[in-house]
């Protein structure tokens, strides 16, 4: 369900063959349906993706969607929090602590790297960064870890349902 000014996307990873420089191909269409409450219509959009080849890093890097990016980065990074949560549950706390610590590099170098980012995916980068990097350090100690679990599955929760950010590194409620 998708209420008026909530964002929604979903990430598909892909495999193609490798294409020659400066060829383009069609990659994928999206067609959504959804009633319009305003309207009381079933409206309708549709996009489609197409794959430029390079040989050219700049190109790659120029033409990179920055946000789109910032959000499949969220996404990875959930993942490998959910790992080192399981990691750390196991007693295995420097492997949870390396992943946290990668989280948080990883995180930081995206926003760094993207060029143009909305305010929301700041947010939601920064919120990434800080809790990766307070998360590890808290693993290592565990009266501190078990205290700390609860907010950490609720953080991958809010970056895997898309919930939103407030501005002061919070999870919106």
């Amino acid at each position: 369900q998708l209420y008026s000014k909530q964002l929604r996307y979903f990430v598909i990873e892909v495999e193609v063959t490798p294409g020659k420089a400066g060829d383009t191909r069609d990659l994928a269409t999206v067609d959504i349906k959804y009633r319009n409450m305003q309207t009381e219509t079933v409206d309708k959009l549709t996009s489609s993706l197409q794959l430029r080849s390079t040989d050219k890093v700049e190109t790659v890097k120029a033409d990179t969607y920055g946000e789109a990016l910032a959000y499949c980065m969220l996404q990875l990074t959930t993942a490998r929090n959910r790992e080192a949560t399981a990691l750390a549950d196991a007693g295995q706390v420097d492997a949870a602590r390396r992943l946290l610590e990668l989280n948080a590099s990883d995180l930081l170098k995206c926003k760094l790297e993207c060029k143009s980012l909305d305010e929301k995916a700041v947010q939601a980068l920064d919120f990434g960064i800080s809790a990766n990097s307070a998360q590890a350090q808290s693993v290592l100690n565990r009266k501190e870890w078990n205290l700390n679990r609860k907010s950490m599955r609720q953080s991958q929760n809010v970056v895997e349902q898309q919930q939103g950010y407030s501005g002061e590194g919070k999870i919106k409620r």
